[in-house]
């Protein structure tokens, strides 16, 4: 049996002034890693507030840092760092008014660090940063042992989950940040990372692509458990999806907005549809995410639909508002389990059907919508329709 020594990685405290860790960065001895837990930049007030606690002497917790590529990373820290050297090098003044109100920095308020007088520039040069320099951790374990060190207990179960998985969610913060440098954004998107939301979203698409089965973006737990990431082949499939999305000319459209549960049903559909058809499959989603996007949201609003789906002529006789009332419904309400996932997706490849984005009507799943679309065009009542076709095996490709 291993001894509790050897379980451990070596982690070595040292405790350098601000100066020479700022001297470290700009030497390139010290390099701040790309965010790894998913939380938005910090906003001018808090980093007010962190200086105000250097000024005071007070501990501002130690930076953890890895041994690697050619130079340490630290990869927790990153905001405090960036902070104060933004501060240091005249981005924003001192807040003198921060309670608990203190007299001398009250006199400060406003005061740039070039302004503030030569002595305490010294003290805050001179002020001592803890730095636990950590060996032998993989790339994989660093965030679930930041998330350990930091005691996130804001984080839901999904969340928790999500960052917990070893490979497995490395590779999903791969994918994201890969995603996020071709432009999925909360300015494209609709929705900001806040609370690990595209990791769980990605999460989810990557879990149902390696399962080839739609309903298994609502079954997590076994599989982000297992640790493992996924086969190569179901990665790029997943960050095919991602691209393809960001390509679609609507996507960039006035109106064209998403929430986690829509996002994750138009990359389910295109994953999906590539698989079956190829990538020029994206050409006919993009078509309708156009119209489909926009309409709906009118319909929420409780709004007139402004113009007809872009249908074959012979399939005009379905209840356009009431199915994307519905899809509204099933994307709001439980939207993540595994029976509203379903029911949206019968949604949007009935969609898909009569817009003409299957090569035949023969190809699965064109068999099953084609007696959808009969029951719905002789008045079967829609939430029973979809929620019955949802129910015979769908999403398995």
């Amino acid at each position: 049996m291993a001894s509790p020594r050897s379980l451990r990685g070596p982690a070595r405290p040292r405790t350098p002034t601000l100066r020479e860790v700022l001297s470290e960065l700009a030497e390139g001895a010290l390099r701040i890693a790309p965010g790894r837990t998913g939380a938005p930049p910090w906003p001018e007030h808090r980093q007010r507030m962190l200086v105000d606690s250097v000024l005071r002497g007070w501990p501002i917790g130690p930076l953890y840092v890895v041994a690697a590529g050619p130079a340490p990373e630290v990869v927790d820290g990153a905001q405090r760092l960036t902070a104060l050297l933004a501060f240091v090098k005249g981005a924003f003044g001192v807040d003198g008014l921060l309670s608990p109100v203190d007299p001398m920095l009250r006199e400060l308020n406003g005061m740039r660090y070039t302004e503030l007088g030569s002595g305490l520039r010294q003290a805050i040069d001179d002020y001592p940063l803890v730095i636990i320099e950590l060996d032998g951790v993989r790339p994989e374990h660093v965030r679930p042992m930041l998330f350990r060190l930091n005691g996130q207990e804001w984080l839901t179960p999904e969340q928790r989950l999500s960052i917990e998985t070893g490979g497995f969610g490395e590779q999903v913060r791969t994918l994201v940040v890969e995603a996020a440098d071709r432009g999925f954004e909360p300015g494209r998107i609709g929705f900001s990372n806040i609370g690990l939301a595209y990791e769980d979203v990605v999460t989810r698409l990557l879990v149902a692509a390696e399962a080839r089965e739609v309903g298994a973006a609502g079954e997590l737990e076994a599989r982000a458990k297992s640790a493992e990431p996924v086969a190569d082949d179901v990665s790029q499939w997943t960050a095919d999806a991602l691209s393809a999305l960001l390509r679609l000319p609507s996507v960039d459209g006035a109106g064209i907005r998403f929430s986690k549960a829509t996002l994750l049903s138009w990359l389910l559909l295109l994953v999906q549809a590539g698989q079956r058809f190829g990538p020029a499959s994206a050409h006919h989603v993009g078509r309708l995410l156009e119209w489909f996007e926009r309409q709906r949201r009118r319909v929420a609003a409780g709004l007139e639909l402004t113009n007809p789906p872009p249908v074959l002529s012979n399939y005009h006789d379905l209840p356009y508002a009431e199915l994307l009332a519905l899809f509204n419904e099933y994307a709001a309400i439980d939207a993540l389990n595994t029976a509203q996932i379903l029911r949206r997706d019968v949604i949007l490849w009935l969609f898909l059907l009569v817009c003409g984005g299957l090569p035949s009507p023969l190809n699965e799943p064109g068999p099953l919508l084609s007696r959808l679309y009969r029951m719905l065009a002789d008045g079967a009542e829609p939430d029973t329709a979809i929620a019955e076709a949802a129910s015979e095996r769908w999403g398995v490709w």
